[in-house]
């Protein structure tokens, strides 16, 4: 390893301030989901549908091929993202680990991944540049929301399961950094190039569900088209 190569790089935020950040990003998903994406108007209707109303509308249309991951990726990963990292700061805050602590820091790890609200984002917007000749289209509340939710989650991944593990290193809730998790790293070398053709596969993954993101986000302009 070279000299002067950054291995790792201390948070300027303290506990409570990612704990309000969770707090504040668990908010912004309530009006994201709550508020209309966007208002569609066509022959004199108009039709305004959130993220939820176009996930049924696209499963009623029998898309369930893209409705089912769309609302895993838009909805349940984001979540699951937030309440996890909002539990396991709230039990370093109390200084009360759970015995279960490193399996959440793993499955939050994890959900941190394939959380694709920004995927959404843009599709959503590629999606009305293309419909704006067909029909009048209204930025909703919920856009907005959802532009506020996608940089909130990018700060939000920087509070990786490792950084929470220092933090409860620094509270003395731990023994060692690291410990019960594992990384590339400490592996053998057999094994660490399976980890590496693994990352190779989740970024072909990735590549993928983006495509179904766009897809999913034409197919919700379509069917609230074809209902107005």
């Amino acid at each position: 390893m070279r000299c002067g190569t950054e291995l790792y790089r201390e948070s300027r935020l303290s506990l409570q301030s990612w704990l309000a950040l969770t707090w504040g990003a668990l908010a912004v998903f309530c009006l994201a989901n709550y508020f209309p994406v966007a208002r569609l108007s066509m022959q004199g209707q108009t039709l305004q549908a959130t993220l939820l109303d176009a996930l049924v509308m696209t499963w009623q249309q029998g898309a369930w091929l893209v409705a089912l991951p769309a609302t895993l990726f838009t909805f349940f990963f984001p979540l699951g993202q937030i309440l996890f990292a909002m539990w396991a700061l709230q039990c370093i805050r109390k200084r009360r680990l759970p015995g279960d602590f490193r399996y959440g820091l793993r499955m939050l790890e994890v959900l941190s991944h394939w959380s694709m609200v920004p995927v959404l984002l843009l599709g959503i917007l590629v999606a009305m540049v293309k419909l704006g000749d067909l029909a009048v289209l209204h930025i909703g509340e919920g856009l907005w929301a959802f532009g506020a939710l996608s940089v909130l989650l990018t700060i939000l991944t920087r509070m990786s399961a490792y950084r929470l593990w220092r933090y409860a290193e620094e509270a003395g809730l731990v023994r060692r950094s690291g410990e019960g998790l594992i990384w590339p790293g400490r592996l053998p070398r057999a094994r660490r190039a399976v980890v590496f053709r693994t990352c190779r596969c989740q970024v072909s993954c990735v590549v993928a569900v983006a495509v179904r993101g766009f897809i999913f986000a034409s197919r919700i302009f379509a069917t609230v088209s074809g209902h107005c």
